[in-house]
């Protein structure tokens, strides 16, 4: 993290398996290792957990995902503007140019 003398790792495993012919569904899963107790002056935990599911629609250049995420803690070394849960639901729109 910037400016911080600690050593963070982080590991993912992603899949995706069509379903339709512009219809995918995603999957997730990762790992944040982080080295040090504490993170821009807050308590962090040493290992986060995050994961997702989801479907994405390609529609030509428009793209739509939406996707179910969660995390493992609210103790993670970057900063955050959740207070107690971290899991929800997130959509995303790409245009490809």
């Amino acid at each position: 993290y910037f400016g911080r003398k600690s050593g963070v790792r982080y590991g993912e495993i992603n899949a995706s398996q069509q379903v339709l012919d512009r219809v995918r569904l995603l999957a997730h899963g990762g790992v944040l290792r982080n080295n040090s107790d504490e993170a821009y002056g807050r308590p962090a935990d040493r290992h986060v957990f995050d994961a997702s599911v989801g479907v994405v629609i390609d529609f030509d250049q428009l793209s739509a995902q939406l996707s179910w995420v969660g995390l493992s803690s609210v103790n993670t070394p970057y900063p955050t503007t959740a207070l107690r849960n971290k899991n929800g639901a997130v959509l995303k729109l790409s245009w490809s140019f």
